[in-house]
């Protein structure tokens, strides 16, 4: 595929997903002001990577667990407080565990993927019927191609029947696909949000010009998106001793030999690492295709543990200023995860920023 037509297929992402994104999640409120307090020294923050904020609004995706990993779903704002360097500010937007999610989930339908398709298909399904009824999903699949199949405010037959009427394809734009479709969130959308990325982690045919891996990243650690990726393929299936049982496996482009086609999936792997380190998120590895279905299911129970806050910063932060944030929890013994900090208004004309 020629570099000037991935631009323009990826092009029609980006109007795809602006027309898909022209909605709300139902049921969220911008919260009363509530009086400063002083965080509890007893709480252990894990700290994030860093966030760009491209409106006024800093959004902070937060999980709070005991001491011995159990998720605290019942938390109320009043509990909460956020600092942006050093000072409380106003919550002025709250969305607990209880409220709707705005998810994309991403399908990864390149060649590599051709003979576990059916498996795929079915997991997808699976996750989809976990949702609940006020979430909001759609669904890209893509190889070299884009296929926007479920916008979301599609019914849920619906939905299921465009990922059964899936068939695979060649090439892998995941790059581009992941930078575009990040992008479209944060403008169009408050609240809880999160993208699922089903996919081997390799990339074949993103255009340079519009993506790259560093951009991409870039991309993830400057928006507010949680990016749970869930790798299909993993390392860890391949026998670099043995190349022709690699090939056999993983079916990879170009008839690469075993240690070759290991050394991409580690560099794929790291990708997606990296994409979910950057945003908060975990990242699954999904050795058994057959086990598909379960890795998702514990994808959507990590989705109803999070919750969302905003604030308006009470000093406007300068252009490229990284600020710190900290948020803690009127409860003792707990901790709290959230990202460390955001920087203002990110670099512009290098590929994936507009």
């Amino acid at each position: 595929m020629s570099s000037s037509r991935g631009v323009v297929q990826l092009s029609m992402l980006t109007l795809l997903l602006a027309m898909a994104f022209d909605c709300r999640v139902e049921g969220q409120e911008r919260a009363p002001k509530s009086p400063p307090q002083t965080p509890r020294a007893s709480q252990q923050p894990e700290e994030e990577e860093v966030i760009r904020i491209s409106t006024a609004l800093v959004t902070v995706p937060v999980t709070v667990s005991d001491r011995n990993s159990r998720p605290l779903m019942s938390l109320q704002r009043e509990q909460f407080h956020v600092f942006d360097n050093g000072r409380e500010q106003r919550i002025a937007f709250f969305a607990s565990v209880d409220s709707p999610f705005m998810v994309a989930l991403l399908l990864d339908i390149s060649d590599s993927t051709q003979t576990q398709l059916k498996l795929i298909q079915e997991a997808a399904i699976a996750f989809v019927d976990q949702l609940r009824p006020d979430d909001q999903v759609f669904v890209v699949a893509f190889d070299s191609r884009v296929r926007l199949l479920a916008q979301p405010k599609m019914n849920r037959d619906e939905l299921r029947a465009a990922i059964r009427g899936l068939e695979s394809g060649h090439g892998t734009s995941l790059y581009a696909v992941v930078e575009e479709t990040i992008k479209q969130f944060p403008n169009s959308i408050a609240g809880r949000k999160a993208m699922v990325l089903l996919t081997d982690g390799i990339d074949t045919t993103s255009p340079p010009a519009m993506a790259t891996v560093e951009s991409s990243l870039r991309r993830a650690a400057e928006s507010d998106v949680m990016v749970l990726p869930v790798q299909v393929n993993a390392p860890s299936e391949l026998n670099p001793s043995d190349p022709g049982e690699a090939q056999i496996k993983l079916r990879f482009p170009g008839s690469a030999s075993g240690p070759l086609v290991a050394a991409s999936y580690a560099r794929a792997r790291e990708y997606l690492h990296g994409l979910a380190s950057k945003t908060g998120a975990q990242f699954y590895a999904a050795t058994d295709l057959k086990k598909l279905t379960e890795v998702f299911a514990r994808v959507a129970g990590d989705l109803r543990t999070q919750y969302s806050l905003g604030y308006y910063p009470r000093t406007k932060p300068q252009p490229g200023e990284i600020r710190e944030i900290k948020v803690s929890v009127d409860q003792p013994h707990v901790i709290v995860r959230s990202r460390a900090s955001y920087v203002c208004c990110g670099a512009v004309g290098s590929p994936g920023n507009p």
